[in-house]
């Protein structure tokens, strides 16, 4: 039962975390608002969809910064 309860909090916490980015992000209410109902209609599916799309549109500068060509022309990390 211990276990249950671990794996609810766990869960509660993702969902929190989800729900709280969409709020913060710089978007329009309507988007907000379909994000927001389906993390809360289908909690799977929603942060599945929403953690995609976030990967799809990120900012890649940071990456970027961390990767520069050899002289070869070929990507390396710093």
């Amino acid at each position: 039962m211990a276990v249950v309860w671990v794996l609810l909090t766990i869960y509660m916490g993702l969902v929190l975390t989800c729900l709280l980015d969409i709020v913060t992000r710089k978007r329009i209410m309507a988007f907000k608002l379909a994000w927001i109902l389906l993390v809360i209609l289908l909690p799977f599916i929603g942060m599945a969809g929403y953690c995609i799309f976030c990967l799809c549109t990120a900012e890649y500068s940071l990456l970027s910064q961390l990767v520069v060509k050899s002289q070869s022309g070929k990507k390396v990390v710093k």
